[in-house]
């Protein structure tokens, strides 16, 4: 029994109003507020203090649910959103600051595949190889000179062919070990047919090209004409040797050095400074091992070693620049031969 004192109510003895009653309510029941565990008062006692509900007989609604574990635990998508709201913004900067390093470029392998192309180039200049050959030769007796001093055409077929042979098989071991598909270096996925025709077509303008500077070397430096007679010429005694040394031409000059040229000229554009580097190195080279021909010889073959490497680099195949040598080398031992 609860019990009043006369007068005027306090505002402590008022029943608490509708709107406070409902706040209570809402205030037990929002999601996320968690009250005290101890059990609900009465709005006002006598003396002043708060006397449970269940005493006074009061019921303000279903009795709240018992607290637990799971009402406290954080749900775990808003954490998830909460944690990635909180983070800093990154920008691409940052983003490649907090990023692992970049691994660095591995040296060592670049390096190697520079001596590697360096010695490939070095074996494959031609010297080495005609080296071998040369001392083969001699231990089996067979000397480059016949006994009045002229080139013996027996000794220059064998040195020649088996130099290509030598070369073009030391070629091909060195782009086999390297994984590379001699098709693809040296054919370059063009019609052979049609890249045949093209060396053919080009021939005509070499020969005028070499013709013309061969004109102005007599004319302005006549000097270079160190040798008077080219010794080659001298091998073409009969119709049958022109025919040997025909073929010689053309399978050791258009055959081998067309390839010896494209495989020199892709590793000095892959490991070693660049194709026209090696164009102008190789052109040089390629002069100078026709010095026993006069120094003129040796400014004109440079001048077709260039042509024929631009052609080369050009078209990406050697059967152009190779159909172009040997039709050269073939109307100059036609020349030679009628003329002499």
């Amino acid at each position: 029994m609860r019990v009043y004192h006369a007068g005027p109510a306090r505002a402590a003895d008022r029943e608490p109003s509708a709107d406070r009653h409902g706040a209570a309510q809402r205030l037990c029941y929002s999601p996320g507020v968690t009250l005290p565990d101890r059990p609900p008062t009465s709005p006002a006692a006598a003396d002043g203090s708060r006397a449970p509900l269940a005493e006074s007989g009061a019921s303000v609604g279903p009795p709240a649910p018992p607290p637990s574990v799971t009402a406290n635990a954080p749900d775990p998508a808003a954490e998830a959103t909460r944690l990635v709201a909180a983070a800093p913004a990154t920008s691409p900067e940052t983003s490649s600051d907090l990023a692992a390093p970049d691994v660095p470029v591995d040296v060592t392998t670049r390096v190697a595949d520079r001596v590697a192309s360096l010695i490939e180039v070095a074996l494959c200049s031609g010297f080495p190889t005609q080296l071998m050959v040369m001392i083969g030769l001699a231990l089996a007796g067979l000397q480059p000179f016949l006994g009045a001093g002229e080139l013996s055409l027996r000794y220059v077929t064998l040195l020649s062919l088996s130099d290509t042979v030598l070369l073009v098989g030391l070629i091909l071991l060195f782009t086999r070990m390297r994984g590379e598909r001699a098709g693809a270096l040296f054919l370059g996925g063009r019609p052979v047919v049609r890249e045949a025709l093209v060396g053919v077509a080009w021939a005509p303008a070499v020969l005028l090209v070499v013709g013309a500077l061969g004109l102005v070397i007599n004319q302005v430096a006549p000097w270079l004409r160190n040798v008077p007679e080219n010794p080659l010429a001298a091998l073409l005694r009969n119709p049958r040797d022109a025919a040997i040394f025909a073929i010689v031409v053309v399978v050791a000059g258009g055959l081998r050095e067309e390839i010896q040229r494209a495989f020199i000229l892709d590793r000095f554009e892959r490991h070693l400074g660049g194709a026209m580097v090696g164009l102008v190195l190789f052109s040089v080279a390629f002069g100078l091992g026709h010095a026993l021909q006069g120094w003129d010889a040796v400014l004109l073959t440079g001048s077709l070693g260039v042509i024929w490497g631009a052609m080369f680099l050009a078209r990406r195949s050697v059967v152009a620049p190779m159909v172009c040598h040997a039709v050269f080398n073939l109307s100059q031992v036609v020349y030679h031969a009628y003329r002499g």
